[in-house]
């Protein structure tokens, strides 16, 4: 940082997988769980391992471990995937667009991620109304408050929707973001309470595996 304060370095840990006659493929950052997991797990399986062959490698990296369908495992396995992709791209000089199949489309709309900036309303709308006139056609915010903040965390996590809404105008798009923190009551009160912001989409507002309370939240 600069001002005058205190300097800190910046790092963070990557995954390269290196190929015979020097291609490389790069993904991250990386947490160090998913490095263990890498490390631990999967770079004993890959080395030797055909590195073009994606589908079979994937296939065979989760049925490594019977126990590791999801969670932490599975995102070493995505990373290590990412990875792979990368490399092919690299190898056979083509996006990995093309890889895939595409491109499917000319352009792709992208919004900006508003993770880590300020909460408090008047700092939010500012730094909204920054980024609206750096070109992002839509922004995506996070909510800080959940059920055990009872109504307070409500009404603080309401006023910063309504000051971003307010900053960038009612045709911007605006989405938001819980981290998977809300239980289905509070769910319903909050996105009930956000209609009149008109977001475009409410993102994790409970965990993905509570599958019938997400469709209670859809009803009502």
């Amino acid at each position: 940082g600069g001002g005058g304060g205190k300097r800190e370095r910046i790092s963070a840990l990557y995954l390269r997988i290196e190929a015979e006659g020097g291609e490389s493929g790069l993904f991250g950052p990386i947490q160090e769980t998913q490095a263990f997991v890498i490390l631990k797990q999967l770079k004993s399986f890959l080395i030797g391992r055909d590195a073009l062959a994606t589908e079979l490698l994937l296939d065979q990296m989760i049925r490594l471990d019977r126990h590791g369908r999801t969670g932490q495992f599975m995102t070493g396995v995505s990373s290590v995937n990412c990875a792979l992709w990368d490399l092919a791209g690299k190898a056979l000089d083509q996006p990995v667009c093309r890889l895939l199949g595409g491109p499917t489309r000319e352009t792709v709309p992208a919004y900006a991620s508003m993770l880590g900036f300020s909460i408090e309303p008047d700092q939010a709308a500012a730094v909204a109304s920054e980024y609206q006139e750096k070109g992002f056609t839509a922004q995506k915010w996070f909510f800080r408050y959940g059920p055990g903040d009872g109504k307070t965390g409500i009404a603080k996590n309401l006023a910063m929707a309504a000051s971003v809404r307010d900053a960038v105008g009612d045709d911007y798009e605006l989405m938001f973001d819980a981290f998977n923190g809300w239980t289905l009551p509070y769910a319903t009160e909050m996105v009930c309470a956000l209609e009149p912001i008109v977001p475009t989409w409410m993102e994790e507002p409970i965990p993905p595996e509570r599958i019938t309370e997400l469709r209670k939240l859809r009803e009502a």
